[in-house]
């Protein structure tokens, strides 16, 4: 059973030492436990191909060859071990109710009010700018989040004190 906990991460060391928590094979490790089956497969392998006739450049290919696809095996392994773990973080977070929570808390903590319907107004002091407000909120002073009529401008927060409703 040990040799499965080392496979799947779950022993005492990976638990500490490792930033990838979910529980999923690690093929580099099952690549580097695998070597020693690896290593004489590879040598009935390099015997056969020597009687072939082959040049020094295709040599040199097959063996960039495998080299890459052992990096790009290694490298999906650790995304995709990544991936798992952030899964699950996220999953464990929506199943204790935390996301909400979070999300009403900073939302809160900033004095956000999102407006269901757009109001229209304008910019004073900018050619007076038509503009939709779709939030306010409160810092040092009211802010209104507003979004230009203009095609391809990006939202902002303006001071309140420079816009008015029409």
């Amino acid at each position: 059973m040990k040799l499965f906990d080392f496979l799947l991460n779950k022993g005492s060391e990976a638990k500490r030492t490792q930033a990838v928590e979910a529980p999923a094979f690690s093929i580099t490790k099952i690549l580097g436990v695998t070597a020693v089956i690896i290593a004489p497969i590879t040598t009935v392998i390099v015997d056969k191909i020597g009687t072939l006739d082959m040049s020094a450049w295709q040599y040199v290919t097959l063996a960039l060859g495998v080299l890459a696809f052992m990096a790009v095996l290694a490298a999906a392994d650790v995304l995709a071990r990544a991936y798992a773990t952030g899964q699950v973080a996220r999953g464990r977070a929506y199943a204790t109710g935390e996301a909400a929570k979070e999300t009403a808390a900073r939302a809160g903590a900033a004095h956000l009010l999102r407006f269901e319907k757009p109001l229209r107004a304008h910019v004073r002091g900018k050619g007076d700018e038509h503009v939709d407000v779709v939030a306010a909120a409160e810092w040092d002073e009211p802010y209104f989040l507003v979004v230009p009529k203009q095609n391809g401008r990006a939202p902002k927060w303006e001071p309140a004190s420079t816009i008015t409703m029409e």
